[in-house]
């Protein structure tokens, strides 16, 4: 279970770089118009799901 542990708060953390990404591309206009809300609402997404498995996790432990 750790390693499980381990692996989701990694990508919870790759999830969170991502959004800044996101958000960096859309600010210096290098996405194309548009593209931010749905690319953010992806990787908003990505991180809904992660935090709902440790918490899956954290309960089982």
């Amino acid at each position: 279970m750790p390693h499980e542990w381990r692996f989701l708060q990694i990508a919870m953390g790759s999830a969170s770089g991502l959004k800044y990404q996101i958000l960096l591309a859309h600010d210096l206009t290098y996405s194309p118009p548009g593209e931010y809300g749905s690319l953010s609402e992806q990787a908003t997404k990505s991180s809904e799901h992660y935090r709902f498995f440790c918490k899956t996790l954290d309960v089982t432990r």
